[in-house]
């Protein structure tokens, strides 16, 4: 079982807890802040995890974001809107996240776009330095780049769930 495999599933079990946190969340909790205004929203770190992942994944790919593609109309902004790292707590109180099913919905998108990238992989390209990046100044081979970008969206998606949890005021969500 190879990097691709193993990151495969970890992604699945990733989108299946992200969509249990989405589930049934109104506009209202979508954007709330539960730990007070400098907190991140449910729906900008979902936001986030999905534009990450599409970026990164497009650039291994060597192929345009999701985003780019149409997804950014679906929420109303910009091809070239951020995927939210640098961004003040202004802007991310401003993102208007469309609703619940959307994100997720962004989120199985770039996922199944991530699957069929991972499923092309053999063992010289999972060792090949993935292509340089104006915002990435490190050089690391795929396979570091995939467990960097996984552990990103695993540490969002809990976020996430995180968020979710203080907002039903049952703390942590589902595991």
């Amino acid at each position: 079982m190879g990097v691709g495999t193993v990151t495969d599933v970890t992604l699945d079990r990733l989108g299946n807890v992200l969509g249990r946190a989405l589930d049934g969340l109104t506009r209202e909790q979508l954007v709330a802040q539960p730990a007070g205004r400098n907190a991140n929203t449910v729906a900008w770190c979902a936001f986030h995890l999905s534009r990450v992942q599409d970026n990164n994944y497009a650039l291994f790919a060597g192929t345009k974001t999701l985003w780019e593609t149409g997804w950014n109309e679906r929420f109303g902004l910009s091809a070239d809107f951020g995927s939210g790292g640098g961004m003040t707590i202004e802007q991310v109180r401003a993102f208007d996240p469309a609703d619940a099913p959307t994100l997720l919905a962004y989120w199985q998108a770039v996922r199944a776009v991530t699957k069929a990238y991972l499923l092309r992989l053999d063992e010289a390209a999972i060792a090949a330095l993935r292509p340089a990046s104006p915002t990435m100044r490190v050089e690391e081979n795929i396979a570091t780049a995939i467990a960097r970008v996984t552990s990103d969206c695993g540490q969002h998606v809990g976020q996430v769930a995180y968020l979710r949890g203080l907002l039903d005021r049952h703390g942590w969500y589902g595991a």
